[in-house]
């Protein structure tokens, strides 16, 4: 039979299965619904599409409501094993604040759903590449007083056809393209422009026109008409090769003054045109150059700021994650048999809008080019990086706040836990306030991954360690009880001085305990004036009166266990050969404890070491008996450790009084 430990381990686990179901099953039925509505007010001729959409999702639908059936039924033969069971507690450990998937070292690469994992290279390598880099924009309009303007960018502009328009703003808003990058963003931006052109009639007639008009897109008249040889067309657009790094050259004007003017004119007198560009521009933040990326970053923001804030900022980062959702749902209908397209997909869902049609199938174009496992990443580090951006105009922060909780209202928490992930290091982005609203949603499966993503960035934190951990101690309520208990929240963070201390402990190797400086992550850094504040806050959350109310049977037995540890990390167990400066640390921890706890408590905690001290001496010689030596001196010596420690603390409680 299993034993309760067992039994609640599963339970929880099917409960964590069974809510994870539960979110599918809503998504699904919102998607349902989406379509259904679509359906009723599509053509004739897309009607039909459109069901087959419907059928697929409410495929889904029923293969995650058997599951569901499943789970449930599992779930009630468990609960019905769990009252045979009976309960036993074989050995004092912590385990009232730790559990398997919190003590093993948190994933570097937390799966996400289909935006990846955590360790999002596309991020990671744009970051890199503009650490350090000088600001480029703006470099030339310095020298612009001292040169004689021979050019006037308006009078330049009017005379030119669409494609020398179109370069004009590409070398405008897209400085210093690489040829490369010139090239492919060029041919992206003419693509959805067309013209009408005159072709010779195959047979001519007599007293008719020689010639017929047909419609062509203008990459196809820069491809095929000579008259657009390229370095005519430099000369004539005034534009030159400069130097970038690593010897590579970008495109530029040859007049300095050029891009300030000709900016001023598409933002002014060029605005209908400027902002038609620009919503077809604005997909480049999907290109994969991150020199183009930067500068699809950098127009969406003047966008931004200048014009509709909502529409060009909250509506346009949820349009491109809602663009991504509709992408997935191709390969699932090539699936059940439809051989469809984005194109297909786009004239269904925007059947009078060709302006959305075209978006979509540049985003698909786009994400196509991306390997399909890395798609999401991708995707979701374009989308930070574009938010990292955003927060550095304040009139841009409600757009911000409103997109990532739109996410939690469209149950898209994956998508704002892998913005967080990515953003968490961002120093205008309160990372921290997300994390606190994850926590609190129903989803275990969020739940887990949220935690795990907060204790990796607690490892990782150096000199901020006590910075975060204050912020989090704001969660905890300070009052003693609650006749309705905590909320979900609340439990983590009190228990989260337990959890993580235990974590971190579980890293150290036997030489590590008392070494100098402590490699203890919590004592590491304690040599300066904040040594008392920062261990005042660790000994007075161990010792918050609510942790008996989240469920904890015996919350002075963890606490004495807890300092028994702090004190055998920062001493080590021969107290002969005891680091001064650690135990003078060792004394100072020792003196919040006092200051922290009443005569009852400090009795009690004395009480729990003596007990403990006794169940190392018999675990020692079980060891002993049978023939473990290693692990009888490794319970020597921690019994030993706990003996000294009793000894220092009752020394501290005579020169107390």
């Amino acid at each position: 039979m299993p034993n309760s430990d067992f039994i609640t381990q599963e339970l929880e686990w099917k409960q964590e299965r069974l809510t994870e179901l539960e979110r599918q099953r809503k998504k699904q039925n919102n998607a349902i619904n989406k379509f259904e509505n679509m359906r009723n007010r599509a053509s004739s001729s897309a009607t039909g599409d459109l069901e087959n959409i419907i059928i697929a999702h409410k495929e889904s639908l029923k293969t995650i409501c058997q599951d569901i059936k499943e789970v449930i039924e599992e779930i009630e033969t468990f609960k019905e094993e769990s009252k045979q069971s009976v309960t036993s507690q074989t050995e004092e450990t912590s385990a009232d604040f730790i559990d398997d998937e919190e003590i093993n070292k948190p994933k570097a690469d937390i799966i996400l759903g289909e935006y990846g994992n955590t360790n999002n290279a596309y991020w990671s390598d744009f970051q890199e590449e503009e650490k350090g880099k000088e600001e480029q924009s703006g470099s030339n309009s310095s020298q612009s007083d001292d040169i004689p303007k021979k050019v006037f960018a308006d009078k330049l502009i009017r005379l030119q056809d669409p494609i020398k328009k179109t370069i004009f703003y590409l070398v405008t808003f897209f400085p210093r393209l690489s040829r490369n990058d010139f090239r492919r963003t060029f041919a992206f931006l003419l693509k959805d422009q067309f013209t009408y052109v005159d072709i010779p009639v195959e047979i001519p007639v007599e007293d008719q026109p020689k010639t017929t008009k047909i419609r062509k897109s203008l990459y196809e008249v820069w491809q095929e008409d000579s008259t657009y040889d390229f370095d005519r067309v430099m000369e004539e657009c005034h534009l030159t090769w400069s130097s970038l790094e690593n010897s590579i050259k970008g495109l530029d004007f040859e007049l300095p003054y050029l891009r300030d003017d000709l900016k001023s004119y598409f933002e002014n007198r060029g605005l209908d045109y400027s902002s038609d560009r620009f919503e077809r521009a604005r997909l480049l933040l999907l290109d994969f150059s991150n020199e183009v990326v930067k500068s699809a970053v950098e127009i969406s923001i003047e966008m931004a700021v200048s014009s509709d804030h909502s529409f060009y900022g909250e509506q346009w980062l949820t349009n491109i994650l809602n663009l991504f959702s509709l992408f997935n749902d191709i390969p699932k209908l090539r699936k059940i048999g439809l051989d469809i397209s984005a194109t297909d997909i786009a004239r269904m869902l925007f059947p009078e809008d060709k302006r959305k049609q075209e978006e979509f199938r540049s985003f698909s174009a786009f994400i196509g080019e991306i390997k399909e496992d890395y798609r999401g990443q991708f995707l979701i580090s374009r989308v930070a990086i574009l938010i990292q951006r955003m927060l550095d105009y304040p009139i841009l922060n409600p757009e911000i706040d409103a997109f990532l909780n739109r996410q939690i209202d469209d149950q898209n928490q994956e998508a704002l836990l892998a913005l967080v992930a990515l953003l968490q290091s961002v120093p205008k982005f309160d990372w921290l306030f997300w994390i606190r609203k994850l926590l609190n949603e129903p989803s275990r499966l969020i739940g887990n991954y949220t935690r795990q993503i907060l204790f990796s960035k607690l490892r990782d934190s150096q000199n901020d360690i006590y910075e975060i951990l204050r912020e989090i101690r704001t969660w905890v309520p300070e009052e003693q009880m609650r006749e309705k208990g905590y909320n979900q929240v609340e439990v983590f963070a009190l228990c989260l001085i337990y959890k993580y201390s235990l974590y971190i402990a579980s890293e150290l190797e036997q030489s590590d305990f008392g070494c100098y400086p402590p490699k203890y992550q919590l004592f590491a850094d304690l040599d300066h004036d904040l040594a008392d504040e920062n261990l005042k806050l660790l000994v007075e959350w161990v010792f918050h009166p609510g942790h008996r109310n989240c469920g904890v049977r015996q919350p002075m037995r963890e606490a004495s266990l807890l300092i028994a540890d702090w004190f055998s990390i920062l001493c080590g167990f021969d107290s002969e050969e005891y680091n001064p400066q650690n135990l003078a640390l060792a004394n100072r921890l020792l003196t919040q404890v006092m200051e922290a706890t009443t005569l009852e408590q400090q009795n009690e905690l004395v009480q729990q070491w003596s007990r403990h001290v006794k169940y190392l001496a018999d675990k020692s010689s079980e060891a002993y008996a049978s023939d473990q030596r290693i692990r009888q001196e490794e319970l020597i010596q921690k019994r030993y450790s706990i003996v000294d420690l009793i000894e220092q603390f009752e020394n501290f409680r005579v020169n107390e009084f």
